[in-house]
């Protein structure tokens, strides 16, 4: 698979391509990012060097984390999405741009006579730099 750019787009593009795999593709490409998740982000983004040493010293319980909640979502074509802002110009005093890294699940029910109950869950990766 190619690789494609580490941004909102790029990831969108990403899950679209994943999901017009077949079941037994999907599910590999699932075991994959649940097996060794830095390694699959690697693989699927455009990563400068910056990024990747990022990425290794990522705490290893986020990583764990990350890795379960993506395996599970692909595996059930759930929605993924990542919101990068953009990298500041300038770092801060500490050569830190303050980078902060959230991974939310968001599940929403509802019901209606019409349509009964619904469920949709989603998985959002954010990226913002404090200033």
């Amino acid at each position: 698979m190619e690789k494609f750019q580490f941004t909102d787009q790029g990831a969108s593009e990403l899950i679209a391509a994943l999901y017009q795999l077949s079941d037994p593709a999907l599910q590999l490409e699932a075991n994959a990012a649940g097996a060794d998740f830095r390694f699959w982000v690697s693989e699927h983004f455009e990563l400068d060097q910056d990024q990747l040493d990022y990425l290794n010293g990522i705490d290893e319980q986020w990583i764990e984390n990350a890795a379960a909640e993506t395996k599970a979502f692909l595996e059930t074509r759930k929605p993924i999405f990542l919101h990068k802002m953009p990298t500041p110009a300038q770092k801060g005093e500490d050569g830190d741009r303050g980078k902060l890294l959230d991974l939310d699940k968001q599940q929403n029910s509802s019901y209606s006579e019409e349509n009964g109950y619904q469920e949709n869950e989603e998985l959002r990766y954010t990226i913002t730099y404090q200033g």
